[in-house]
């Protein structure tokens, strides 16, 4: 598509303290561009292990992209993740999760035809 979109993943933590593992770790962040560049961002190297990065000066152009409706975050597991990160972030109101962390395309969502019973590089290409 001629729409921006950029992969997006959340790793969980699997310490002791938390085996739930709903500790984020890492939010994972990748150029549609097999050459582009990815952002690896370490949540525990922030204050709170990145529990503030909502109010954060420093991390206000990572809100404005991940905000941004017209760039799509994909990935499988992508709207769990964004609830997930979000719920850190102390977001819980449906409306409020929409507004921080929109545009998300969920490729393991049956419903959406432009990657059903598709093969992984179909998806990607039909998606991004």
């Amino acid at each position: 598509g001629d729409d921006p979109a950029i992969g997006f993943d959340v790793e969980y933590c699997s310490l002791e303290m938390d085996i739930r593992m709903t500790l984020p770790a890492m939010l994972q962040l990748a150029s549609s561009d097999p050459k582009g560049p990815v952002g690896l961002i370490w949540l525990d190297k922030f204050p709170n292990h990145g529990k503030d990065m909502i109010g954060d000066a420093d991390c206000e152009a990572l809100i404005s992209i991940l905000s941004t409706s017209g760039i799509s975050k994909v990935g499988v597991g992508v709207s769990k993740d964004a609830k997930h990160l979000a719920a850190w972030w102390g977001i819980t109101d449906k409306q409020d999760v929409g507004y921080y962390l929109s545009g998300i395309v969920d490729l393991e969502d049956d419903w959406d035809d432009r990657i059903n019973k598709k093969s992984l590089q179909e998806m990607c290409e039909s998606v991004l």
